[in-house]
């Protein structure tokens, strides 16, 4: 294929080094949603808070979303953009506030008076009055303001003590102040004001924290069919764009660039040296990662740096896995032993059956019972008994083995138990009872 002409289209990527508006802009739907809601419902704006890394389209997606609001639909609504990198202080700061918000609402001259305390005033006691008196007269004419702060990690240098931060957190809490804030920065507003002022303020009233990370697959998909605007298909070369750049925003659109460029100049498509040619790109990219994060986090350079080349880093004195790792750990607990089966428990002792009720008996003391056969027991009757009464036998000697055999003869022996004192069912005798012949 011969080289474009003249009367070729523009490259549909010449934006990823500027803003992209308008149709460069890469629809982001979710995001775009959290942002629009800020100003969509009537009355005061909603507070905001946009943190992610840079060149992943912060900046572009606010915005789009602000691009909606119109005479037409919010007359109410001035938006006030500042890059708080670039104010000296935080009296131009606020001063810069004020004079956008006169020029956004030129049917009321009457702001410029109050707007030039704002302006002129360094010092700060008498600042805060200030900004009352001009934000409580906007909100008196039922106007309203969104302030959106870009650059905002630049706000330590700017807002140097926790009472500048207090400023603003009035701004965008107190019902008096009809403003809404809407902050773009790389780490959360909290950290931002930690650092700063060794407190967090401001991060308290913002309503929604919002992270702009890479792309999604389908976002990524929709910023490379941008090269169908120039004739072009990538679609095919996709999973190797992917390969180099990710789904980062910034880095995928430049290799986008340099392949319309080159198949502009050689008819091919070829990633790699299309890569090839943005290797100085992607690594100046980086290296302002690195001084960001040198910025952020002191050091924190070379700790990328370290671990880009596989190093192992100790952790940071202070930091948490600084101190975790010096906790002592408590020893390693022993395996529990195995409970064992428990010993196999003797069985009792085969019951008995019941004894007859006469196979048992207890001793008693020998009793004096009339004898059925007189004298045949070896004994002779009691002296002093009388022929009319039954004879009995005496308790000694004991009775011969031949004798006691006699049936109905119970001399010197105890008499049997009852039947209705008989022992229960299962029944042992205890100790002292014998057992006796029946």
């Amino acid at each position: 294929m011969s080289p474009a002409g003249p009367t070729s289209p523009a490259n549909p990527y010449d934006f990823v080094d500027g803003l992209p508006t308008g149709s460069a802009f890469v629809d982001r739907p979710a995001l775009l949603e959290k942002v629009t809601a800020v100003w969509k419902v009537p009355g005061r704006p909603a507070n905001l808070s946009l943190f992610g890394l840079s060149k992943t389209g912060r900046s572009s997606l606010v915005a789009r979303a602000l691009a909606g609001i119109g005479p037409e639909r919010r007359r109410d609504l001035a938006v006030v953009w500042l890059s708080v990198g670039r104010q000296p202080s935080v009296y131009g700061l606020f001063g810069a506030m004020a004079e956008q918000i006169t020029t956004a609402f030129p049917d009321l001259p009457e702001l410029a008076a109050l707007a030039a305390p704002v302006r002129d005033t360094r010092d700060l006691l008498k600042l805060p009055g200030a900004i009352a008196e001009f934000f409580g007269a906007v909100g008196e004419r039922g106007r309203h303001v969104l302030v959106v702060m870009d650059d905002f990690d630049r706000a330590p240098r700017v807002l140097p003590e926790l009472s500048a931060f207090q400023l603003l957190r009035t701004l965008a809490s107190e019902p008096d102040y009809p403003v809404g804030l809407l902050t773009i920065s790389r780490r959360p507003l909290a950290a931002i004001e930690t650092d700063a002022a060794g407190g967090s303020r401001l991060d308290q009233v913002m309503g929604e924290r919002v992270h702009v990370g890479l792309f999604t697959a389908a976002e990524a998909g929709r910023m490379v069919d941008r090269a169908r605007r120039a004739g072009l298909d990538l679609s095919a070369v996709l999973p190797e764009l992917l390969a180099w750049s990710g789904l980062h925003p910034y880095l995928l659109g430049v290799l986008c660039r340099r392949l319309v460029e080159q198949h502009r100049e050689t008819g091919r498509l070829d990633v790699a040296a299309a890569a090839e040619a943005e290797a100085g790109e992607f690594r100046s990219y980086f290296s302002r990662l690195v001084e960001e994060l040198d910025e952020d986090i002191a050091g924190g350079g070379d700790l990328l740096r370290a671990v880009a080349d596989g190093a192992t880093v100790a952790p940071a004195p202070g930091s948490r896995r600084a101190s975790a790792a010096a906790r002592p750990r408590p020893p390693a607990a022993r395996p529990r032993p195995r409970p064992r089966p428990p010993a196999a428990r003797p069985r009792p002792p085969a019951l008995r059956p019941r004894p007859s009720a006469t196979a048992w008996e207890r001793p008693r003391a020998a009793t004096r019972t009339p004898c059925r056969s007189p004298g045949s027991c070896g004994t002779s009757p009691t002296s002093g008994s009388s022929s009319a009464t039954a004879p009995t036998c005496g308790s000694s000697p004991p009775p011969s083995p031949a004798t006691s055999a006699i049936p109905g003869c119970w001399a010197g022996r105890a008499a049997p138990v009852p039947a209705a004192t008989a022992a229960p069912r299962w029944w042992w005798p205890p100790s002292g009872v014998r057992r006796t012949a029946a």
